[in-house]
C-alpha cells in the first residue's frame, strides 16, 4: 500500500496527479474506478458533492476488497501534483474532519480561496516551481497567503530550479506526513472508529520567515507583521530550508 503507518497508526495516502487520484497502485480496478469517478473529472470542471462522495465510495468499497474494515474511516493524508493537488485542496475544504494533512503542488486551478476555519486547522504543505508558469506560482503564493492570514497552519515552498515537476516535493512531503500523523492521529483503534483528529495550535509549532527562511517558536511570535509559513515540528522546518538551499534532506 501507498501509506505510512506510525507506531500502529494506519492512514491513506493518495496519489494524484494529471488527473489521477491512486489509493493502491495494487489494486488497478478500484484505482482505475476512483480516477474515473473522482479527479479525473475535476480537471474540467469543479468537483460537486457527488464527486467527492464517489471517492469516498471507492474508499469503503476499497476496504471490503481488502478485508480491512477500519480503512473505510481511517484518516487521509493528501498527496498530489498538478490536478490531484487541486483535488486535495478542494477535498479539504469539503470534508477536513477527515484529513490528517494535505499538499498542493503546482496545480493552477482552484475554486476556492479563503477556506472554511475547520480546513484552515488543516496542516498543508503548498508548493510552486521556480521556473513554473508564473500564473501558478502567483495563484499558488496567493492562495497560502490569504489562508495563513487568516490563521491557516500552512507553509508554502518555492522549489528552486523546479518546472512543473514533482521535483523533491514528494520525498518532503514524507516528512511532513510522518509529523502531521504522529501528532493528529491516535492509536490504530481509534482510527478505526473514526476518533476526532487532534487539533494542533499556532503557538505550538515553528515558523519560518519566507525571504530569510528563518526559525523560530511560533510562541515567541505569536502576531508577526510579516508573513510566515507554518510548521509542526522542527524537522519539517528543517525540510523546508533544505528545499530551499537545495540541501539533502535530514
Amino acid at each position: 500500500m501507498n501509506g505510512w503507518q506510525v507506531k500502529g497508526k494506519r492512514s491513506i495516502f493518495g496519489h494524484g496527479g494529471c488527473g489521477a487520484l491512486r489509493l493502491h497502485e495494487a489494486v488497478r480496478q478500484g484505482t482505475d474506478l476512483l480516477c474515473e469517478s473522482a479527479t479525473s473529472r475535476y480537471s474540467r470542471r469543479k468537483i460537486s458533492t457527488d464527486d467527492e462522495l464517489s471517492g469516498l465510495d471507492v474508499l469503503i468499497a476499497f476496504s471490503k476488497r481488502s478485508n480491512h474494515p477500519e480503512l473505510a474511516n481511517a484518516p487521509l493524508l493528501l498527496w498530489g501534483f498538478s490536478a490531484g493537488g487541486e483535488f486535495n485542496y478542494e477535498f479539504t475544504a469539503w470534508k477536513p474532519e477527515r484529513v490528517v494533512a494535505f499538499v498542493v503542488n503546482k496545480g493552477g486551478i482552484y475554486f476556492s480561496a479563503l477556506l472554511p476555519a475547520a480546513a484552515r486547522r488543516v496542516p498543508g504543505l503548498l508548493f510552486a516551481g521556480e521556473q513554473d508558469l508564473e500564473s501558478r506560482k502567483r495563484i499558488i503564493s496567493g492562495l497560502f497567503a490569504l489562508n495563513r492570514r487568516a490563521g491557516a497552519l500552512w507553509a508554502f515552498a518555492e522549489e528552486p530550479n523546479a518546472g512543473h515537476v514533482v521535483g523533491r516535493s514528494r520525498e518532503m512531503a514524507a516528512i511532513f506526513f510522518d509529523a502531521a500523523l504522529a501528532l493528529r492521529v491516535g492509536s490504530a483503534r481509534s482510527a478505526a472508529s473514526y476518533a476526532p483528529l487532534t487539533q494542533l495550535e499556532e503557538r505550538s509549532g515553528i515558523v519560518g520567515e519566507l525571504a530569510k527562511r528563518t526559525l523560530q517558536s511560533a510562541s515567541d511570535s505569536p502576531n508577526p507583521t510579516y508573513l510566515t509559513a507554518w510548521f509542526a515540528t522542527e524537522r519539517v522546518a528543517r525540510a523546508w530550508q533544505a528545499l530551499h538551499r537545495s540541501e539533502p534532506f535530514d
